[in-house]
């Protein structure tokens, strides 16, 4: 950059830095995707093709940033978790973070036709997204939990709620006012006495979102991706998680909870320098490294590693025996 009298203003950028040694997902979550999916045409209670998009996206995430061994994704939603000690452009939030929403959102429109050949794309989707601290590996595996548990909630609903109306004959408000007294037995009867379906036998790749796991020999000796270089199965049971779980939403609310933004505090606002001054001082210039300063010099930028084994299952994440199947996930 160059080194002018108006250079000062950098100073004046928030950056922010993920927590050192803790793991961190990077979660994206569409933007008006109800009206998106009406518009286009996706079926309804769902869609696989939308399922396997979104999962073609996160496949891109994951081939350019070798840093992320596990991901999950359902609905219009997918998670990213990063390595404990990832080092990538010096864990600054800001920089993972728009790197990672606008690959996903550039995937989106570049992979539409594999997956709707006879729909043209109208208009491109948004997408926003959240840094989320995991400090150990107990909050690592309960936020996958969390989302396989959500991700339970929602299918179970939508299943009821759009036979009811495409088969039973109910208008939405109908639908809507039959399923908010109901728990979850009450929504599994209603299933199989009015429509014959056993909510355990939708794919579980409905019930159970998709999750994207990087083979062992690919992640092997880390990722050198450098500051300012930006590049970088088999099926589970069917049934519902335990209901003792910690992470279960309550079943006696019938209507899907709403999902909270995880918002990051205010950041305090920076002064603005002397105006007769032409350069301010760097910030905390003892304690805090140069924001441009690379993790290795010697480190080239690394290019998507299209050779990359990524593994795609629908199994249980809420149960141990996922996480001691696969604990190297969490080993790094």
């Amino acid at each position: 950059m160059a080194n002018s009298k108006f250079a000062y203003v950098k100073q004046l950028e928030e950056e922010r830095r993920v927590l050192p040694c803790c793991y961190f997902a990077v979660r994206i979550d569409g933007g008006g995707f109800k009206a998106f999916t009406k518009t286009h045409g996706y079926t309804k209670p769902n869609d696989v093709r939308g399922v396997h998009l979104m999962n073609a996206c996160a496949k891109e995430v994951m081939l350019k940033f070798d840093e992320i061994d596990l991901a999950y994704g359902h609905s219009d939603e997918y998670s990213f978790l990063f390595r404990r000690k990832t080092k990538l452009w010096n864990r600054r939030h800001d920089k993972i973070l728009t790197n990672i929403v606008s690959c996903f959102a550039a995937s989106f429109p570049f992979h539409w036709s594999e997956f709707f050949p006879e729909q043209k794309l109208l208009y491109v989707p948004c997408f926003d997204g959240r840094i989320v601290l995991l400090p150990t590996e107990r909050e690592a595996k309960d936020y996958f939990r969390w989302r396989q548990v959500d991700c339970h909630i929602n299918t179970q609903y939508n299943e009821c709620f759009w036979n009811l109306v495409m088969r039973g004959g109910y208008s939405h408000q109908q639908a809507y006012n039959t399923l908010m007294t109901t728990q979850k037995r009450e929504k599994n009867e209603l299933l199989f006495s009015r429509f014959g379906i056993n909510y355990n036998e939708v794919p579980e790749i409905f019930r159970r979102g998709s999750i994207l796991m990087r083979g062992e020999q690919s992640w092997k000796g880390g990722s050198k991706v450098v500051s300012g270089g930006g590049e970088a199965s088999p099926q589970g049971e069917a049934e519902m998680p335990p209901q003792d779980d910690a992470m279960v939403s309550p079943q006696d609310e019938a209507e899907m909870p709403p999902q909270g933004e995880a918002e990051m505090p205010p950041q305090g606002e920076a002064e603005m320098p002397p105006q007769d001054e032409a350069e301010m001082p760097p910030l905390n210039e003892a304690t805090v490294p140069p924001l441009d300063q690379p993790i290795s010099a010697a480190a080239p930028p690394r290019k998507p590693n299209r050779e990359a084994k990524l593994t795609l299952s629908h199994e249980n994440l809420v149960s141990d025996h996922f996480w001691e199947k696969y604990h190297r996930l969490l080993g790094q």
